[in-house]
Formats: structure tokens, C-alpha cells, sequence
């Protein structure tokens, strides 16, 4: 276990419905030491880019392929590290009565994976 502090972002991609939308919900996990870095490649992209990230986030459904990219080579060069939970909602045999069960258990999964690993660390929920 390392004593540094980290910084990690949680996003999703999919819907939590079991019976529409994608197959997968995925709950990705982004670790950092150094946020500056990463968010440094966020802002560039945004300058570059302009009107297609207005919302503040990347939509990747709607971006162009040189765009996410672009992106994912600039962050590779970090020191990052990811935890993903990734969910085959055709392996649900009874749903929960709130599909926001499976994105509460999908991410304290991951957050959890997170806190073992690194005890000091800040995380950010989008």
C-alpha cells in the first residue's frame, strides 16, 4: 500500500436499465497523483475542440475518433492508473427494484477496490 495521495475520478458509460439501452454499465475509476496534468490535457482538448465539449464533458458517442484518440494517447503518458467495473446486464436474473442499486453497488465497487489500495486519496464523483 503506498502512503501518497491520489486523486481519483468516477465517471459511467451505459445505463443502469437492465433490459435496454447498452449491454454493459461501466464505472471507470481514474487514479492520479498529479490531477494537474490530467486536467491540463482536458483544458487543451477543450480549447482545440471548442464547441463540441460546451457541456464541460466528453461524450465519446459524440465525438470523432482523432478526438478520443488524441485524448487517450495524451493521458497514457501519465501516471495513471484505472479500476473499471464493468456490468453484462444480460446476466441480470432479477433486477433490483431500483436500477440505481446497480449503480450504487457498481461504484462503492470500485471506490472500495480504490480505498484499499490507496488510503489517502480524494474522490471525485461525476
Amino acid at each position: 500500500m503506498s502512503n501518497d495521495y491520489h486523486y481519483s475520478f468516477v465517471d459511467e458509460s451505459g445505463t443502469t436499465s437492465p433490459f435496454s439501452g447498452s449491454r454493459y454499465f461501466v464505472v471507470a475509476l481514474l487514479d492520479t497523483r498529479n490531477p494537474r496534468k490530467v486536467e491540463l490535457h482536458v483544458r487543451r482538448l477543450h480549447k482545440r475542440f471548442g464547441t463540441s465539449l460546451k457541456s464541460g464533458e466528453m461524450k465519446a458517442d459524440a465525438s470523432q475518433e482523432k478526438t478520443i484518440k488524441r485524448f487517450l494517447s495524451t493521458i497514457a503518458r501519465e501516471k495513471i492508473e484505472i479500476i473499471a467495473v464493468v456490468i453484462d446486464k444480460r446476466r441480470i436474473l432479477r433486477p433490483p427494484k431500483s436500477n440505481e442499486t446497480i449503480y450504487r453497488e457498481a461504484v462503492s465497487l470500485a471506490v472500495s477496490h480504490a480505498v484499499r489500495r490507496w488510503p489517502r486519496v480524494e474522490i471525485f464523483l461525476d
